[in-house]
């Protein structure tokens, strides 16, 4: 016949085991205050890459236009991947490496295009691709500062950060920046842009101490000077861009027809970007 003793421990069991799984799920949850400009910063990182150093990769796809007045021209889409990484400070704010491969595709038949007819003009154009980064800024509370290193240019960038909404287990960040490049030399013309950018995940994620990174989308705008490369000059207008993408964490996660660009004409960046985010900055990464 059982103790007292042993009737209380038996009784006392499924208690114990539902509070030790209580714990258990509460030592694995850390609910950030998305009201709190440093809480709000630590989701945005989940976001957009990892709070432990892993590379995080992006793509997005989306047209081009231009915007004369009222009147809005499809030019062509733009395809983009970039590899981010995230390193924490000592002071809470993370010091985060870029490198992006943005290129210009026909809207029609989806190919590389290495000259475009200018639809305002009617010249062909050679069009310029420069590989952006790796470009190390500063992240914090206040968003994104100006990067040190700006060789050729000064720069000067107004960012924020705020949270766009929060329902049930669905999130948006933007992450908002201006930018203003102002060349040393006299060759390319002062460039001012604004982007947009759109953050949408899992607040369970997000709020998950044992993932350090989650799953994210994009939804992204921009306002730009024209491309220097399009010689419209002092033309009234400018460019605005409309692109959608995904985080994945593996090249062979990215969409076949983005792959395929990057394997073709960035090779070494695709198949190694830990090296590419420690390469030297390159001196055109600036140039607009």
């Amino acid at each position: 016949m059982a103790t007292r003793r042993e009737v209380l421990l038996a009784s006392a069991a499924p208690a114990l085991a539902l509070s030790a799984a209580s714990a258990a799920a509460s030592a694995a949850t850390s609910s950030l205050s998305l009201s709190d400009p440093r809480g709000l910063m630590t989701a945005l990182v989940k976001l957009r890459g990892s709070l432990d150093g892993r590379i995080a990769i992006w793509w997005m796809k989306g047209p081009r236009f231009g915007v004369s007045g009222a009147e809005v021209t499809p030019l062509f889409d733009n395809f983009v991947t970039s590899f981010h990484q995230f390193r924490k400070q000592d002071d809470g704010s993370f010091l985060v490496t870029v490198v992006e491969l943005s290129y210009y595709v026909d809207l029609d038949s989806g190919k590389l295009l290495d000259k475009w007819r200018n639809p305002y003009t009617g010249e062909l154009n050679d069009v310029e691709y420069i590989v952006f980064g790796p470009i190390t800024s500063r992240l914090t509370p206040a968003g994104i500062e100006s990067p040190r290193i700006t060789p050729g240019v000064e720069l000067k960038v107004k960012p924020t950060i705020r949270l766009v909404g929060a329902h049930a287990d669905d999130v948006w960040i933007a992450e908002d920046v201006r930018a203003t490049i102002v060349p040393k030399s006299g060759d390319r013309p002062r460039y001012a842009g604004n982007d947009l950018a759109t953050y949408f995940g899992s607040r369970r994620q997000i709020d998950n101490v044992s993932r350090p990174g989650a799953d994210a989308t994009i939804h992204y705008q921009s306002v730009t000077n024209w491309r220097s490369w399009m010689k419209l000059g002092g033309r009234d207008g400018h460019l605005m861009a409309r692109s959608s993408g995904r985080k994945v964490w593996s090249p062979d996660d990215l969409p076949p027809d983005i792959l395929a660009l990057a394997r073709r004409l960035h090779p070494k960046i695709i198949a190694d970007p830990r090296a590419a985010l420690t390469a030297r900055q390159p001196e055109e990464s600036f140039q607009r």
